[in-house]
C-alpha cells in the first residue's frame, strides 16, 4: 500500500468474472481492504455486467454502455476524416454491432485504414490486425534490427506467435 501511495498509480484490473469461484471472495475481500487503505492511487477493476452480483466496499459501481451510432461515427471521423465508406462497408457486414465496443471500433478502423476494406467475417478482424501488427510493428516504430533475428519475416513471426500462444494457453494452462 505505501509503494502504490508513493506512486499514485493507476491500478486496473481487468476480468473479475473470470476469476474462479471459489477462489472470488477472498479476492474481493482483499481487494475491498485495499481500496478503503488507498488515498492516492486509484483502483479499477472490470467485470462484465451479467456476472456483477455484488459491490465491493470501497469501489463505485459503473457501467461502460455501447456506443451509439452518433459516437460510432463521430470516433470514425476522428480516425478517418470522411467516416462514410467505412460506414457503409461495416453496415453491410455482420460485425457492425460488435462495433459498438471501442476496442473493436478501433480495431476495425485500424485494417480499415490500413487496407481500405473490411474483413466479411468478424473473426477475420482479429487474424488481419494481427498481421497487420506483425508486419507494420517494426515499421510504425521506426526498428531497425541488427542482431540475427534482422531477417525474422512477419510469417515466421505469426507462427512463432502463434506456438508461443498454443503452449501457454494449452500446455502451461495459462
Amino acid at each position: 500500500v505505501e509503494a502504490l501511495e508513493d506512486a499514485r498509480p493507476l491500478v486496473c484490473i481487468d476480468g473479475m468474472d473470470e476469476v474462479p469461484t471459489g477462489r472470488r471472495e477472498r479476492l474481493e475481500l482483499e481487494l475491498a481492504d485495499l481500496a478503503g487503505r488507498l488515498r492516492k492511487a486509484r483502483l479499477i477493476i472490470s467485470t462484465r455486467s451479467g456476472d456483477y452480483v455484488r459491490g465491493i466496499e470501497g469501489l463505485d459501481v459503473l457501467e461502460l454502455l455501447p456506443l451509439t451510432n452518433e459516437q460510432i461515427r463521430e470516433i470514425a471521423k476522428s480516425v478517418l476524416g470522411d467516416p462514410e465508406e467505412f460506414l457503409l462497408s461495416a453496415l453491410a457486414l455482420p460485425l457492425y454491432d460488435s462495433l459498438r465496443r471501442p476496442i473493436a471500433l478501433m480495431q476495425s478502423l485500424a485494417i480499415y485504414k490500413t487496407n481500405g476494406t473490411l474483413p466479411d467475417q468478424p473473426n477475420a478482424i482479429s487474424r488481419n490486425l494481427v498481421e497487420l501488427y506483425i508486419e507494420q510493428w517494426d515499421f510504425h516504430n521506426r526498428l531497425r534490427r541488427e542482431s540475427r533475428y534482422a531477417n525474422f519475416p512477419p510469417i515466421r513471426k505469426r507462427d512463432f506467435l502463434s506456438a508461443v500462444a498454443f503452449h501457454l494457453m494449452y500446455r502451461s494452462g495459462l
